[in-house]
């Protein structure tokens, strides 16, 4: 099936979860463009990836973030708001990592596609990409990082009814562990925190995931391409959960 008038953008789609969307996507016929902040990231994934259009834009800056709607010209058939990030912060530190957390990974995601939302295509999609901390708890100053998520899971839900009249379909994807950079980080942190070395604490985390592994990156991929192809035109409103820990 090919999809080349089908003009999708990935958001954090110069590395991680998002590059790999971005790379299925492509394999799968869609006109792709990415969005992150870091623009040299930019530059050398749009080259590995045939030379596709890119923006560069820090979606915690609510102004640019209008600015960047207010300019965007054409149709879109589908948006993947991936972009996110994760800082720890427990209720009793004296850090304040929440409000970048907010910004970037509510704030940034609701106003850029509120902007966004009059060039989607009637029949298109919207992907947002959660996580499984939106259900569950954990250690480690997850709290502020699993809100955010989980208000998106909310937005998700009610964007889906109010957008229904028109066949745009809204889902999440709520991945747990899965094989990233930033996953590689929390893993150091914790391990550090709970005073174990690195492989000791990876073993902890995958004896207590479903299928006993991390999810690699295109593995996410392929559910987000299918939550934008017709055989998932009758779903909408759902935040699956995939591969996740207990």
């Amino acid at each position: 099936m090919t999809n080349t008038k089908k003009r999708v953008l990935v958001t954090g789609g110069s590395r991680g979860i998002g590059k790999a969307i971005s790379t299925v996507l492509l394999e799968n016929g869609y006109q792709v463009e990415i969005l992150a902040k870091e623009i040299g990231a930019l530059k050398q994934t749009s080259k590995e990836l045939g030379g596709i259009p890119y923006y560069c834009l820090d979606l915690a800056n609510t102004e640019n973030v209008s600015k960047f709607t207010n300019s965007w010209q054409g149709e879109i058939y589908g948006l993947v708001n991936n972009a996110g990030v994760f800082r720890a912060e427990r209720i009793d530190s004296i850090s304040n990592e929440v409000d970048y957390i907010m910004a970037v990974n509510f704030f940034g995601l609701y106003y850029l596609t509120k902007g966004l939302v009059k060039y989607i295509k009637n029949k298109g999609r919207i992907v947002n990409i959660s996580s499984q901390l939106a259900f569950a708890a954990r250690d480690g100053g997850c709290g502020p990082y699993g809100a955010s998520k989980a208000a998106v899971n909310m937005l998700t839900k009610n964007w889906a009814r109010e957008l229904g009249p028109r066949g745009i379909t809204v889902n999440s994807v709520c991945p747990c562990w899965t094989i990233t950079s930033m996953s590689d980080a929390d893993i150091k942190r914790i391990a550090e925190i709970e005073g174990s070395n690195e492989k000791e604490y990876l073993e902890t985390i995958t004896s207590k995931i479903e299928l006993r592994r991390f999810n690699p990156p295109e593995e996410v991929a392929r559910v987000v391409a299918f939550f934008l192809s017709e055989e998932s035109s009758g779903i909408t409103g759902q935040t699956p959960l995939m591969n996740q820990a207990f």
